[in-house]
């Protein structure tokens, strides 16, 4: 009987043994055939690539207007990246210039260590490891903060071949376009030398004559007079035909003020622009003007632009009926907004006898056409008047749309047109705020919940497998 049952148990032991060796037989092949898929499709990852750019702003892919304008640069261009043996660094410099090189694919990108070149960088003046320098037909341009209008405006120069010399004046208590007082214009002078401007402080006490190669003059709001040869000399520039932007305050009746309003033939109104159009996004200060996307003109420098921008404390202006000037309205509120003319004292009311009611314009630009002798030096000069000298300061420079606006500002003073609807990129899904309680939530998942359930999975398993022997 024994030998029955152990006959009967080695046969038992024998087919499954079969069996088992049949499963592996039978499994071998899909696995074959499984490893055949993996590496064809490793393969032909490494010939076609799909790219998807998932971000909130889509902040790793070019814009349209990026696109178009790399479209229409013939030629290579060279990107010098003088960036030390830093795997990292290097790695993300690739990365970037990727993005162009997949749309212009004669962008050549060379690395350079600069500790093995010093003679090098100090005839290029390379200034921080990771340094990039285009060449494009024999000019260069660096570039030392890698964003993406920085770097179309690098482009876009190499392309022109144009240089763009931004003078503000200084020495009369003006807002300073390098300060950084809160009511300076400091923020706003770095983002343009990021953007390849040259900012260049311009003291009409120390040189008699505004310099011949300044592309946009500046005059935020001087606080003391100006002496007569100094504003014989920003006449002459504009006569020159020079471009200019003029950022007004309210009440500002000073003596350069006054040759500017004649010159250009328009009139400032007296008193503070009161616009209640803030109340609905809880701004509860009045002076506080609001401009949204359906108050904006129909103006190149504002195509397709849709972000609200803030005016704290704005002036109106009046244009008049020129024939010299080419007048447009830029900026203009709303009809619920009036010029309030008697002092800002607690709640103030419109008064339809003495107060100018709204829609108020407090950005106009001016154009007219330079006639030369030679036909080539003829051109369009190009001026921006804003009635609020706040809107571009430190403290008011992040609020909502105002450095794209005075980007786009700058774009068409220095006839970039081109450049005018490339975003000023924020990355608004860098950071991930979370409350203490989630935080907390999160530490107790993982360190306490987790450990638990694996544990008690483990010991379920064990028990199972103890019962079933």
């Amino acid at each position: 009987m024994e030998d029955q049952n152990d006959a009967h148990h080695g046969m038992v032991m024998k087919s499954a043994y079969l069996q088992k060796k049949k499963n592996i037989f039978t499994i071998i092949p899909g696995l074959l055939l499984l490893l055949l898929i993996s590496v064809y499709l490793i393969w032909l990852s490494t010939k076609f690539a799909i790219i998807e750019d998932l971000t909130h702003n889509n902040r790793h892919s070019l814009s349209t207007v990026s696109v178009d304008l790399l479209a229409q640069i013939d030629g290579p261009v060279k990107i010098t990246a003088y960036a030390r043996q830093d795997h990292e660094l290097r790695n993300a410099i690739s990365q970037f210039i990727e993005k162009y090189q997949n749309i212009k694919p004669d962008i050549f990108l060379e690395f350079v260590d600069p500790d093995t070149t010093p003679e090098t960088i100090r005839e290029l003046g390379i200034r921080i490891n990771g340094e990039l320098v285009f060449e494009y037909q024999g000019r260069m341009e660096h570039v030392r903060s890698a964003d993406e209008n920085t770097i179309m405006n690098t482009f876009a120069k190499l392309w022109q071949g144009k240089q763009s010399w931004v003078g503000f004046l200084y020495g009369h208590g003006e807002r300073d376009l390098l300060g950084r007082a809160n009511h300076d214009l400091g923020g706003f002078g770095i983002q343009l030398k990021n953007r390849g401007y040259y900012v260049q402080p311009v003291n009409l006490a120390e040189i008699p004559d505004i310099p011949d190669n300044t592309s946009i003059l500046v005059v935020a709001g001087p606080r003391i007079p100006l002496l007569e040869s100094e504003i014989s000399s920003i006449v002459n520039y504009l006569d020159r035909g020079g471009n200019f932007l003029w950022l007004l305050d309210p009440g500002e009746q000073d003596n350069l003020s006054q040759t500017l309003l004649r010159y250009f033939e328009i009139e400032l109104a007296r008193g503070t622009v009161i616009d209640t159009a803030g109340q609905l996004i809880g701004i509860d200060d009045p002076t506080v003007t609001i401009i949204t996307s359906s108050l904006y003109t129909p103006h190149p420098l504002l195509k397709n632009f849709s972000y609200t921008t803030i005016y704290p404390n704005a002036s109106a202006i009046l244009p008049g009926d020129s024939k010299t000037w080419i007048s447009a309205p830029l900026l203009m509120t709303g009809n619920q907004a009036w010029v309030e003319s008697s002092p800002l004292e607690n709640d103030v009311k419109f008064d339809p006898e003495n107060d100018l009611q709204g829609p108020l314009t407090i950005g106009l630009a001016l154009s007219r056409t330079i006639s030369a002798a030679k036909p080539e030096s003829q051109h369009d000069q190009r001026v921006i008047i804003v009635g609020d000298g706040d809107f571009l300061s430190n403290t008011y420079l992040e609020n909502s749309g105002n450095l794209d606006l005075g980007i786009r500002i700058f774009s068409w003073l220095g006839y970039h047109e081109n450049l005018i609807e490339i975003p000023v990129r924020t990355l608004s899904d860098m950071n991930l705020t979370v409350s203490t309680y989630v935080i907390g939530a999160i530490g107790i998942f993982f360190l306490v919940i987790m450990p638990l359930a694996s544990m008690t999975i483990a010991i379920t398993i064990w028990r199972n497998k103890r019962l079933s022997q």
